[in-house]
């Protein structure tokens, strides 16, 4: 395995990270959000 195919698809695999990890803290944001509201 070369670096110069081994760099793009790690980088890939930390953007997906990244977005799948954004999406959970938005869901958990929501979440705590609307029970501190409805409390």
């Amino acid at each position: 395995m070369s670096l110069i195919n081994f760099f793009p698809n790690y980088l890939l695999d930390l953007q997906t990270l990244a977005s799948d990890f954004m999406l959970v803290m938005v869901r958990l944001i929501c979440n705590v959000t609307y029970y501190i509201l409805k409390s």
